[in-house]
């Protein structure tokens, strides 16, 4: 971990990078001892002028005054023509950096863990809720039974399909996932009122759902939230699925 580095560019955070290519990074700037560098280990940003692994390319003596020492004059000021190469510099390595981040690697690693056993467990809860379900409830509640049994084989079959999306880096897959992640959260809700149709009331309904349901619904909100965002703004899924 102590050889991931990032730094600030433009006003943002940029990074992961190694200590080798974050000094390489450096090199192109003027201001280098003053770029913020952060790693495991700080606790806050500092000036790479004060971290020791970065002090040593930084941080160079002026030259030496000549004899004698000439009269003082007014600073020139930096060009502008040379204020936007290095700005033109730093983007072009951040660019290459966010370039790199492509393929199944980082936060990409849990989806596609997701997706190998998303749909494995999907089934197998299928077939051991509809192997102990009482039989008489098909002819009891036929609309709710098969409207139901409908639901579950949609989300099974979107299930596969993201996977097998994601499998082949499509770039279809980030919109098909969004839609699983919607339909897990909406299922238990649908069942609910579903079941309504059969005389109890919502409340009478909800008070029926199991605490092992209600903590799978809470997990597929829970997942919602924090993979919607992700697949909208990650640069590896852009990277992998839509260019």
């Amino acid at each position: 971990m102590d050889d991931v580095w990032y730094y600030a560019a433009s006003n943002q955070s940029a990074g992961p990078v190694s200590l080798a290519k974050l000094i390489q990074v450096l090199s192109q700037a003027t201001n280098a001892r003053d770029v913020l560098v952060w790693r495991d280990g700080f606790e806050n940003w500092e000036k790479a002028s004060s971290v020791s692994e970065l002090a040593g390319h930084v941080i160079k003596p002026p030259p030496l005054p000549a004899l004698p020492p000439p009269l003082p004059r007014r600073p020139t000021a930096i060009p502008p023509s040379t204020i936007a190469s290095d700005s033109r510099s730093i983007e072009r390595v951040v660019s290459k950096e966010e370039d790199e981040l492509v393929g199944i690697g980082g936060w990409l690693v849990i989806i596609a863990l997701g997706r190998i056993f998303g749909p494995l467990a999907l089934l197998v809860w299928m077939v051991n809720y509809y192997t102990s379900l009482d039989g008489n409830f098909w002819t009891t509640y036929p609309f709710v039974a098969y409207s139901e049994a409908a639901l579950n084989g949609v989300a099974l079959v979107l299930s596969l399909w993201t996977t097998v999306l994601f499998f082949r880096e499509s770039k279809s897959f980030p919109k098909f996932f969004i839609y699983y992640l919607i339909a897990s959260t909406l299922i238990l809700p649908i069942d609910i009122l579903l079941g309504t149709t059969t005389g109890p009331s919502i409340q009478q309904m909800i008070s029926l759902v199991e605490p092992k349901e209600a903590a799978q619904w809470g997990q597929a909100v829970i997942g919602a939230l924090i993979w919607i965002p992700y697949i909208k703004i990650s640069k590896r899924v852009a990277n992998t699925f839509i260019r």
